[in-house]
Formats: structure tokens, C-alpha cells, sequence
């Protein structure tokens, strides 16, 4: 589940970094926070807007520095050096702010001045990295952030949160065509130009600027021109006056200039009129679809000839920065697979740094996206996912509301199932064949031991009569063990260091019907992913040959070399073959000749000329090289050759019939079966020699499929990852080197699926499989008007109101109550959609506040109703509207706010309902209902445990036969083959479970478990872990912090997720502060203390069991409890019965000589509470030694 998923609040620590925002709650590290920008006491001066541009320019080489600084601190330490180790290089490591910079400005720092990054990092309220892995972490974060311009993504006022609406981007439009505000300038000549024009006809740029669009924008911005633009604009649309607006309404401006068509017509794939998603482009190079958009803005009158590039750099920068990535790949193209993981990962840079990834390459762009954990909303997934399948012919092109949920899963499905052929294909060609020697040496050392000389020839066969001697040479062991022959003689040396006794007694020692094994399944994966590869590089085409190949008639051509006889007699003896296939096709009366080269990794189209000459036959001296046909591959389908009929749909390349059919073809051309191949691989012995001279093969498969070409040894000096060894294969994957896979960390997200596994042993970097999406969502609000994503936007601000809202020492909420008349989360509409975000109030009137970059910006909101207001610490005096006699009444029904829509109860089990899914919802816990809702979870309690003593409990598992003690981790594995639930219970104060645990980690793994449930943990309003009281908890314990963070990590490694067992009220009772208290200070004997236990165990049990049962990651679960909550006690059922689980009862000693797991003694009462000193407790017992 995705929130199980994001549960790192490193990740989400990034995420705020990246954007700037104010810092999370209490307790998520690495929240790296932008001082709030500060409002214009007047109106704009230019003066102004320049002092702001190069202080955030300033700040921007301050990032840059920051991620350089922390990337050479991280590599100054080990891999597993501990908080004091990264406190001291903190603060040893200096570096010197930049003079514009807002750290240098607000400590007024003399020239040259250094300041230690533990400074820097706490002046801006960043919580300080503790491990390596946090500070890489942080210096990721740092380095994206450093990418994005000040002007952000170009897009200004349509790129907020909440963009201009329509009448608002309507009436920025009518305002430069009419000049109505009487604009010095205006209005222009040429209309077409727009603000661009405009700006530009006052204020020249250069050569150099035109190609550099951000110093370009510097330029335009800062003239006394666009000021005066940008103060009308937001006068006339009432907008609230920050540092940064009027340039906002300004690239507003520019922007609807360059796309009025969008304003009326808004269309996803269209920018500026111009369609980015035609079938023309479909096979392309993203950089000649920007050339295209560039010549379309010349034709068409918006830029001169000599601005178009900048005209569509500033459109793609705001629509479809994917355009804009440098370095992209030759196979990269536009409709590919490659470009639609492109795309996402992109949107997922683009989120939190919108305006970065135009200053990223290709490499940069996926090595960050891989490294987020930035969710990709469902409609952007949706979006990229139709433009693929509408590409590659999988569904037809239409608007996107009317593609049907069936439609959108065809599509998904087809991709992953596509992505995983793919990553299958990039392991099998990189698949090293098999080595006879090697298999040899490692089944001799098993067997005889090592220091024995295995290749020393002195060795010979014991011939004791005369009999036909077929082993008459000097052999090794090595040799004996390599020769593939059953019946052998026997063995005789003189070398006392030969165990021959030993070597003769062993009738298993040769390995060659292994070899061969491996050896037949290498080719034959190696076949399976050349015909991938052919398909692959079928469907990289442009449609025009996509089409010529799906349906022209078709031969096939191979070149060959022929050697000639000395006699008259003797037939050409085929010499070699090319590794390259030919394609003729006709169709429509028209010939086309292809050639598919996997040295190039390309399938090309021959110019007339080349097909001259390519099919013409030449000797030279006596070589004989000839182009000849080729029959059709062997099982195919009669009819695969001829010309077939049009289609309205394009071809679905990859998967079509006669995909496969050239696929075959060119598999059976390029001869995978040749003896020679298996001769190389098997090496020469010394009884090959004898039998015959060894042939020379040709090194066939190493450098014929070049997997890594097009980025090799990518290196940046601001990304750690920089030392990896990163690749470009030929389906377009970024992947990660053998010695990289570990400075990778996680390849893919964690996932059992099949896709998930084949991309993470290929090691692709920055790509996943697309999961299954919400079935009540649709494809809807994928464009409204030029701001493409303003829902989504909205929604993803009011996901950050926690920020604001969360906690009451949050900067954030300090500085924005301090600085505004109030500061809220409420609800208002938008465009006609109802949305929830965050605000501010200033001069009576409400204004969206984007919590990322802590400003509030706009117009004021409609009909806003605030559901929490946070007043500033010090009273401000309110003027009522009505008669100054007349008092305030802040109670009033007229001042009262409008009534906000609650969110209701489920009417099925609360704890289970797909409503609630495990997070919290706040309006069910507010003062006037959490009575009401707790009253439903007690009488839903109360009838399970009615239920469960009816007879109804899960039937428990057999426990493993263990009459002795075991190791460890035998019995965790004995007992989950009995069981799909282990409940391990411990003592709270002890330390043995999360060494046991951790070192099991892997045992847990090969035994299906998927997730670890544990006590203490809830989900928070966002669907996030909170494991803050556990940590915290755990803290006390000797050690317990460095193995609670090695136990995560194992879990991570593993792909285990860590799930909650708690709710924060309903069985954490976070209302009211120490609520269990009374377990640690009442007598036990107690009647008090009785009925507090019971509740607790009660509460806790039925809500954890229904938790575990969801089985939401499907496979097996562990669940880490105390013991009380482990099996039944004080007569309430524990977690494993009610599972049909096992309990196993941790326990720490210190008098014994190893850790070992054993099975119960004896039946123990369990209507009776359990003491500390009890070590009866549980179905099996580990003892372990600390």
C-alpha cells in the first residue's frame, strides 16, 4: 500500500528539502526549511525585484555548495560511521556563503568569511543527519534543489498551487491586446508576439542570452517595463503583493502570450496549437519535436526566428519539461517505453522542484527520481501511460475522460508485462557464459579441499592389460574433471600431493553434464532476449516503418563470405556470416530495404543507394561474398510474408505476430546453436587436443550486444553517486554496475511482483512498474485550461497543511501566524471544484498560502471556510463592519465560519473499513465526536470477542516437532512453515528481540514474510508510519537505538515492510496524556490495575489481530508485541490465537553460552497475568544471550 510504502520519514524529510517547505512534525529528520519570503511594504520597485532575483540566485549557489560540501563529507566517512563521526565532520567541514545569499545577508558576514555546515544546516532549521546514509540523503536533496531556478518552471502565476483561473488568464490575455491599463508600448504591431515580444522590443538580448533562457527572463524581468506589466496585472486581478508576484504575473503573462489557444481549448498534448503528441513525432528524437514546436511558433507569428528557441523552451519548461532534459539517449525517443519512464520520473523531480529537470541530464534525472520516494499521482500516471498506449497501438486516440477504466488497466498491463520483457532481455544478453574450468575448480576444492595443485599435469591412466588406450597423454585433475566422459580408466601418479586413492573412489567428479545445463539455459535465455531486443528495436521506429514492417511483404537477406576451392570440384565452403539481418518490404508498390544491427542498436532504413549496394554480390581474391534469401523461421504461421490490409489502429509492434515472426527470423539467422559457441565456452583439455586441434571462435556474443554504450562512467561532482558505474543499455535502462549495485541501495521499490524482480536484477535505476490504480478514480482533470495540473496542485498543498498545522512549535506555523491576521486549513472552490488547502488572512481577506515556499499568493478565495485557525500570538484589533458602537462578538452567528461537511463513520467495521484503511481521520476524533466513534470500536470489539468465545477462534497451527534445543533461526523457519503468523513477545525493557529479529531478517525472507507489524506504531492523517513512541521508547534501552535503526535496515534490505499495530486513539489513547500509566503504578493485586489491563489488552489484541489479518502485502506476517499481547493472558486471547498464529516468547539472559530457541515446558494459567520473572510464556521460547 502506498502509505505503507512512503512510511520513511527520510523520504519525506527529502521531499521537504527539495520544495523548500516549512519543517514536518516533531521528530522527521532532515527537514531543510526557506526562511518565509517576505511581503512588499509598497508597491514594486525595480531596485527591488533585482535585490530579490540575486538573493535567491545566491541562495541557489549556496545549494550548490552545500551538496558539494556534504557529498565530500560523506565520502570522509565509513560506510557505518556513527553520529559523533558525522557531528565532527559537520563541523569541521567550512565553506564560504555567497555575498548575495540570504545566510550572508542576514548575519551580515565580512568578505570571505567561511561558516561549518552544522551551522549552516541549524540556521536553517534543519534537523542534522546522524548516519552517512542521511547526510547522502541530504545532499541529494540539496544538488536538486541547487537545479531549479529561481523563476522555477517559467510558468509564474499559472505554475501556483492554484493558478489564474480562467477568467483571470482571460483577462491577463485582453489586457495586453487592448492595452487598457494604457501600457507604455502597447499595443503592439504584430499582436501575435505577446508579452514576449513585448519586453523583448524594449530590451534587446544577445546571441548568448536567447540560448540561455534563464539569464534570458533575468534580462526581461528586471526591465522597468515588466515591473510596471506585473504591478498592473496583479492590480487589476487583486492579488496579495509578495517579493516574488509581479514577476509571477509576468511569466504569467509570457506564457499566455506564446499559448492563448490553451485558454479556451485546453488539451493535454497541445502547447501553443501545436500537438506534441502526433503520430509525426511518434519514433523521434525529443529534440526534434522542440525543433518542430520552434518552427511552429515562427510560422505561426509568436517568436522571430531568431526567439522561437527561447519561445519554446519557456512553453515545454512549464508543460513538458521532459523536452528540456539534456543528453537524452538516441534511443530514447518519443512513444517509447524508455520516454514514458522518462516522463514520470521527471513528474515525480518536477514535484517537489518544478523548473529542475531542464538543468539535469538524462543520467541525473533518473539516479534522482530512483533515489525519491516522491509518489506519482494516479492522473499523471494515467496521463503517460495513454500517450503510450496510443502509440503503440494498444488503444485509440480520443479525450481523455472517455478512456474506460477496462481501457486504462489494458494499457497498464500491457506495459509492465512489456518493462518486465525488457528487464529480462537486459540480464539475459549481459548474462556471461558459463565456465567449464571454473564449475571444475569449485566442485574439485569442495571435494578434495584446497592446496591441492588441481592443474598440475601428473596424472595417467593404469592400464593392467592390453586393451584399446584412448588416454595415453599426462592429465591434472582439472583436466579428469573437465573431460565429459563417463567411463574412465583408472588413475596413477607419482605426486604424493595427488589424493589418487581419493580421485579414483569419486565417481561424481566430472562436471560437464553440469556445464552443459548451464550452458543450454544461458543460450536459451540469450535467444528469448535477442527476439525481445528485435521487438524493442521494431517498436523505437517511426510509425511510416513500424507500418512498412506490420504489413508490407517481407524477405529476409543475410550477408555471407564464401571461401573458394582449389579445385574444379568442391563446392564455396561457407566461411562466415554476418551478424546483421536485411529487410525488404513492399508495400503500397513501394520497395524498402532495413537492416537490424545490434552493434548499433538500431534497425535502420537504407537509402536507395545503400540498398544498391547492399544486395549486390562481389568476390574478392577468393572470397566469395554473397547476399542471400533466407527461409522463414521454422514453425511460422503460413501467410506471416505477404502484404496485409491497413488498419486504422497503429500496429501493436511489440507483441504482433509478425514481430515475433522477424524476431525468429533473426534468431535463427544469428545462429546461437553454433558448436563453435560451446566449444569456447567449454574450454580446451588436454584430451581435446589429442583428439583435435582446438578451432579458433570468433568472440561471439562479448562484444556483439553492446549492453552499456551511450552513458558509461557517469560522474557528476555534485552527486555522491557519482563514483557509480552507470550504463545505458539498449532498451533505453539506466542501469547500475555489478560494483554500484550497493552504493544503489534499493533498486526499484520494494515489491514481490514479477516486474519489480526482473528490474531489480537488472539493476535498472529510476524506473518502476506502474501499480494498479484506485478503480473509482478516473482519468479526469488531466488539462484544466494552462494550468495543466491546478487540481492536482491543490490537493497536493492541502497534503502539506500538516506542515502547517501539525505541530504548535513548527516554524512554520510560528512565522505564518506571526505574519498574516490568521492562518487556516479550510475549504473553498476553485474553477468549480471543491478543494482543501491552507491560508492566511490579511486585510480581511483570505489568500491560498503555499506552505512549500511558506508565501501566500493570488487573489482572495471564494467563499472560504476555515476548519482550523491558528491566531497570531498577540491580538490584532478587528473592525467590524457594522456601526463602531458596536462591539466585536468574535461568537456571533455572522462572524461565525460556514459549517464544513463531516466526514462520516463507516457503517462497517471501523477498524477494517477501506474507508479509514488504518489512518487516521481527524474529524472522527474531534472533542464533540470521538465519544461516538469510540463507542463504535468498543461494541465492535465487544462482538468479536463474543464472537471468538463462541467457538469461532482460527484453528491453531501444529507446532514444529523441536525436542531439543535449535538455532535461531531453524525454529523461525520450522514455525512458519506451520504458520502464515508469528507473534513474538518481549519484555519492554530488553533488547534480545531486536537482535533476534535483525539477524533473522533474512531467514524471515526465504520464508515468505512480507511485512512485520509492531506495537507502538500508528498511521498518521497522511497514511504515514509514525514510530516516533516506539523509537522513543526503545531509546531507553542499552543500545536500543542503534538496533531499532539496524533492524529497519535489515527490514529494508529485505524488502519487509514495517506496518503499524496501533491507532492513535482508539488504542493509543493520545487524548489523554499517560493514559496507561496507572499499568506501571498501580498494585497489581489491584482492582484498578485488573480493569486497566483488561482494556488494554483487549483494545490493543482486537485491534492489532484484524490489523495482521487484512493482509494487505499478502504472504506471511511477524508481529512484535509484548508479552502480554503475545498468547492469551488474563484470560483475553492474545494476537496468535486470534491469528491462528504461533507465539514465540523472546527472553534476554546473560548466564548462557549461546542463543538458542526451544519449545515450551509446560501448560501455564492463562487467566492469570503474567510477572517479569516468567519464562513459560509462549508456544516456543528463544533465549537469548546479550
Amino acid at each position: 500500500m502506498t502509505s505503507i510504502q512512503s512510511r520513511q520519514t527520510l523520504s519525506a524529510s527529502t521531499a521537504a528539502l527539495t520544495s523548500q517547505q516549512a519543517p514536518p512534525p516533531d521528530g522527521t529528520p532532515l527537514a531543510l526549511v526557506q526562511p518565509p519570503a517576505r511581503e512588499q511594504p509598497q508597491p514594486s520597485q525595480p531596485n527591488t525585484a533585482d535585490l530579490t532575483l540575486k538573493r535567491a540566485l545566491g541562495d541557489q549557489c549556496d545549494w550548490q555548495t552545500l551538496a558539494q560540501q556534504l557529498n565530500q563529507a560523506a565520502q570522509c566517512l565509513a560506510p557505518q560511521a556513527d553520529a559523533q563521526a558525522v557531528a565532527s565532520v559537520l563541523a569541521e567541514t567550512r565553506f564560504k556563503p555567497h555575498p548575495d545569499a540570504s545566510y550572508y545577508q542576514k548575519y551580515d558576514l565580512e568578505v570571505g568569511a567561511t561558516v561549518d555546515l552544522e551551522s549552516f544546516l541549524s540556521a536553517w532549521r534543519a534537523t542534522l543527519p546522524t548516519t552517512r546514509t542521511e547526510l547522502i540523503t541530504l545532499a541529494r536533496a540539496a544538488t536538486d534543489q541547487s537545479m531549479q531556478h529561481p523563476f522555477g518552471n517559467f510558468g509564474g502565476a499559472l505554475s501556483w498551487p492554484l493558478p489564474l483561473n480562467l477568467e483571470q488568464q482571460e483577462a491577463t490575455h485582453a489586457l495586453i491586446a487592448s492595452n487598457s491599463a494604457g501600457l507604455t508600448g502597447l499595443p503592439l504591431i504584430d499582436s501575435r508576439r505577446g508579452v514576449l515580444g513585448y519586453l523583448i522590443n524594449d530590451r534587446p538580448l544577445s546571441e548568448a542570452e536567447l540560448q540561455d533562457p534563464a539569464k534570458a527572463l533575468e534580462r526581461l524581468l528586471l526591465s522597468p517595463r515588466a515591473q510596471a506589466l506585473g504591478q498592473t496585472l496583479q492590480t487589476r486581478l487583486n492579488g496579495i503583493a509578495t517579493e516574488t508576484s509581479v514577476n509571477d504575473y509576468v511569466l504569467a503573462g509570457i506564457q499566455l502570450g506564446l499559448d492563448a489557444e490553451s485558454i479556451s481549448a485546453p488539451d493535454r498534448n497541445k502547447v501553443a496549437g501545436f500537438d506534441l503528441a502526433q503520430k509525426q513525432h511518434w519514433g523521434q528524437s525529443p529534440a526534434s519535436v522542440v525543433s518542430a514546436l520552434s518552427s511552429h511558433l515562427v510560422n505561426n507569428g509568436k517568436t522571430s526566428a531568431a526567439t522561437a528557441k527561447l519561445g519554446a523552451h519557456l512553453l515545454l519548461g512549464r508543460v513538458a519539461p521532459q523536452f528540456l532534459v539534456k543528453d537524452i539517449p538516441e534511443n530514447v525517443v518519443y512513444g517509447s517505453q524508455s520516454w514514458t519512464n522518462l516522463c514520470l520520473a521527471v513528474a515525480k523531480i518536477e514535484a517537489n522542484t518544478p523548473g529542475a529537470t531542464p538543468n539535469m541530464n538524462f543520467a541525473q534525472v533518473m539516479s534522482s527520481a530512483h533515489a525519491s520516494d516522491t509518489p506519482i499521482p494516479e492522473e499523471t500516471q494515467k496521463s503517460a501511460l495513454i500517450d503510450w498506449g496510443v502509440a503503440n497501438g494498444i488503444v485509440e486516440r480520443k479525450d481523455d475522460n472517455l478512456y474506460s477504466s477496462v481501457e486504462i488497466e489494458q494499457v497498464r498491463d500491457d506495459f509492465n508485462r512489456q518493462l518486465e520483457e525488457r528487464a529480462t532481455a537486459s540480464t539475459a544478453l549481459d548474462r556471461p557464459l558459463p565456465n567449464l574450468k571454473e564449475i571444475a575448480l569449485a566442485k574439485l576444492e569442495a571435494q578434495f579441499g584446497k592446496g591441492v595443485p588441481f592443474e598440475e599435469k601428473c596424472i595417467t591412466a593404469d592400464y593392467s592389460f592390453k586393451v584399446t588406450r584412448h588416454h595415453q597423454g599426462t592429465y591434472s585433475m582439472l583436466d579428469i574433471a573437465m573431460m565429459g566422459q563417463e567411463n574412465v580408466p583408472k588413475w596413477k601418479t607419482p605426486d604424493s600431493r595427488i589424493p589418487i586413492d581419493a580421485l579414483n573412489s569419486h565417481t561424481g567428479i566430472n562436471v560437464f553434464n553440469t556445464f552443459k545445463h548451464q550452458f543450454d539455459e544461458t543460450i536459451t535465455a540469450k535467444k528469448k532476449g535477442l527476439g525481445t531486443t528485435v521487438q524493442h528495436l521494431i517498436t523505437q521506429l517511426p510509425l511510416a516503418d513500424r507500418e512498412n514492417l506490420e504489413r508490407g511483404k517481407i524477405d529476409f537477406y543475410q550477408d555471407k563470405v564464401y571461401t573458394l576451392a582449389t579445385d574444379f570440384y568442391s563446392p564455396p565452403a561457407l566461411t562466415s556470416k554476418s551478424s546483421k539481418l536485411l529487410i525488404k518490404t513492399e508495400r503500397n508498390a513501394v520497395t524498402t530495404l532495413y537492416e537490424i544491427d545490434l552493434e548499433k542498436g538500431a534497425i535502420h532504413r537504407l537509402t536507395d543507394l545503400q540498398a544498391r549496394t547492399r544486395m549486390h554480390d562481389f568476390r574478392n581474391a577468393n572470397k566469395l561474398h554473397k547476399t542471400e534469401i533466407l527461409k522463414p523461421a521454422e514453425g511460422a504461421p503460413p501467410g506471416l510474408q505477404g502484404e496485409a490490409p491497413t488498419s486504422a489502429l497503429p500496429p501493436q509492434s511489440f507483441s504482433s505476430q509478425r514481430t515475433r515472426y522477424i524476431a525468429d527470423t533473426f534468431i535463427e539467422a544469428f545462429d546461437l546453436d553454433n558448436a563453435d559457441i560451446l566449444k569456447q565456452a567449454r574450454g580446451v583439455t588436454t584430451f581435446d587436443q589429442e583428439l583435435a586441434s582446438r578451432e579458433k571462435v570468433r568472440e561471439f556474443l562479448l562484444n556483439l550486444v553492446p549492453l552499456r554504450s551511450a552513458i558509461v562512467n557517469f560522474r557528476d561532482g555534485n552527486y555522491i553517486d557519482g563514483a557509480m558505474d552507470l550504463g545505458m543499455d539498449l532498451f533505453g535502462f539506466l542501469t547500475a554496475g555489478a560494483g554500484a549495485a550497493t552504493k544503489v541501495g534499493k533498486v526499484v521499490a520494494t515489491g514481490a511482483s514479477s516486474v519489480a524482480k526482473a528490474l531489480k536484477t537488472a539493476r535498472i535505476v529510476g524506473v518502476t512498474a506502474i501499480e494498479s490504480f484506485n478503480p473509482l478514480s478516473g482519468v479526469g482533470d488531466l488539462a484544466i485550461g494552462v494550468g495543466r495540473l491546478a487540481i492536482k496542485g491543490a490537493k497536493g498543498a492541502a497534503t502539506k497543511i500538516q506542515t502547517l498545522l501539525g505541530a504548535a512549535d513548527s516554524y512554520g506555523l510560528v512565522a505564518a501566524s506571526q505574519k498574516y491576521e490568521a492562518t487556516a486549513s479550510g475549504t473553498f472552490t476553485f474553477s468549480g471544484h471543491y478543494v482543501e488547502g491552507a491560508a492566511v488572512r490579511k486585510n480581511g481577506h483570505w489568500y491560498a498560502y503555499d506552505v512549500g515556499k511558506m508565501q501566500a499568493y493570488g487573489s482572495p478565495l471564494e467563499a472560504f471556510s476555515p476548519t482550523k485557525i491558528l491566531m497570531p500570538p498577540s491580538p490584532t484589533l478587528r473592525v467590524s463592519n457594522r456601526h463602531h458602537e458596536a462591539r466585536y462578538n468574535p461568537l456571533s452567528r455572522i462572524n461565525r465560519p460556514a459549517a464544513t461537511p463531516r466526514v462520516p463513520l463507516p457503517l462497517d467495521e471501523y477498524v477494517t473499513s477501506p474507508i479509514t484503511n488504518g489512518a487516521l481521520i481527524d474529524d472522527h476524533f474531534t472533542p464533540n465526536r470521538i465519544k461516538l466513534t469510540r463507542e463504535k470500536f468498543t461494541l465492535e470489539k465487544n462482538g468479536f470477542f463474543q464472537e471468538m468465545a463462541a467457538g469461532n477462534m482460527p484453528p491453531r497451527p501444529t507446532l514444529p516437532d523441536i525436542t531439543d534445543t535449535v538455532p535461531i533461526n531453524q525454529l523461525f523457519a520450522e514455525a512458519l512453515e506451520k504458520t502464515d503468523v508469528l507473534v513474538l513477545g518481549e519484555r519492554h525493557t530488553d533488547v534480545a528481540s531486536l537482535i533476534a529479529m535483525r539477524d533473522a531478517m533474512k531467514t524471515f525472507k526465504e520464508s515468505g514474510v512480507t511485512a512485520i507489524f509492531v506495537e507502538g506504531a500508528t498511521l498518521d492523517a497522511y497514511g504515514l508510519i509514525n514510530d516516533r513512541a516506539l523509537a522513543h521508547a526503545i531509546s531507553k534501552r542499552p543500545g536500543g537505538s542503534t538496533l531499532y535503526e539496524e533492524l529497519k535496515k535489515a527490514a529494508d534490505e529485505f524488502e519487509i515492510e514495517i506496518m503499524p499495530l496501533e491507532h492513535r486513539y482508539l488504542t493509543r489513547h493520545s487524548d489523554t496524556p499517560n493514559y496507561f500509566g496507572g499499568l506501571d503504578k498501580l498494585p497489581r493485586s489491584s482492582p484498578a490495575y485488573a480493569a486497566l489491563s483488561k482494556q488494554r489488552l483487549e483494545e490493543m489484541n482486537y485491534y492489532g489481530a484484524k490489523q495482521v489479518l487484512k493482509n494487505e502485502l499478502g504472504g506471511k506476517s511477524v508481529v512484535w508485541v509484548g508479552r502480554a499481547h503475545m498468547n492469551t493472558a488474563e484470560g483475553i486471547p492474545g494476537i496468535a490465537e486470534l491469528t491462528g498464529g504461533i507465539g514465540i516468547g523472546i527472553y534476554q539472559k546473560a548466564d548462557i553460552t549461546q542463543s538458542v530457541g526451544r519449545r515450551a515446558g509446560g501448560q501455564r494459567d492463562t487467566a492469570a497475568a503474567l510477572s517479569t520473572t516468567d519464562d513459560s510464556v509462549g508456544d516456543l521460547q528463544i533465549d537469548v544471550k546479550v
